[in-house]
């Protein structure tokens, strides 16, 4: 199991936007073979979200990253967001730098 955890900085007035493309998203990315869970959480008050994804394994995860719902999600995150960092969690995975 891989988790995928994205946090963002919202930019000035955009969270209704990020709020919207991360909700319908959503349903896409969940509907994918292999995605257990796809959450998000909106902190307006500090424009910050959080976006988790947990994948059953690397052949999964790695569909999701070469797939059509991950392109729209980077570029709403290049839009909308001043700011973005990623981790990925799991178990058995090397850590390569």
């Amino acid at each position: 199991m891989i988790e995928l955890h994205m946090r963002l900085r919202i930019r000035e007035s955009k969270e209704p936007e990020i709020r919207q493309t991360l909700k319908s998203l959503g349903r896409m990315v969940r509907a994918r073979a292999g995605c257990s869970r796809y959450s998000f959480y909106v902190r307006a008050r500090e424009s910050k979200a959080t976006v988790v994804q947990v994948w059953d394994g690397r052949v999964s995860l790695n569909g999701y990253l070469r797939s059509h719902e991950h392109k729209v999600l980077l570029g709403a995150i290049s839009t909308l967001c001043a700011g973005c960092t990623v981790q990925f969690r799991g178990r058995g995975i090397p850590v390569r730098r």
